[in-house]
């Protein structure tokens, strides 16, 4: 994205329509809940939903999920909650700015 002042809020929202379309890209269902698992922990959420029988189903892609473990002074946490969670808090507190239209493009589930 040459020519792009990342500082201004029309520059950084222009590079985060990027990142969310390269996201988008990279889906092999095209969800915005998988998009959201890209932008936020990689693509490994593609082969969690391939092992899970390519479906659109997030909850048994999250069964399929082999990640880590983060540890914090507080206790340890699983990457594959990390991840999953991040999808659904997305869904939930994003739903004030609006809903996501129906148009058979961009669902979420």
């Amino acid at each position: 994205m040459p020519n792009v002042d990342f500082w201004s809020i029309d520059g950084s929202s222009k590079g985060q329509a990027f990142i969310n379309k390269d996201a988008w890209n990279q889906a092999v269902i095209k969800r915005l809940w998988v998009m959201f698992q890209i932008y936020n922990g990689g693509g490994l959420v593609n082969k969690e939903i391939k092992r899970a029988g390519g479906v659109n189903n997030w909850e048994k892609a999250k069964a399929e999920c082999r990640r880590g473990v983060t540890h914090y002074k507080w206790g340890d946490i699983s990457n594959c909650h990390i991840n999953y969670d991040y999808s659904i808090k997305v869904y939930k507190y994003g739903g004030q700015y609006g809903g996501v239209k129906a148009d058979g493009k961009y669902l979420y589930w």
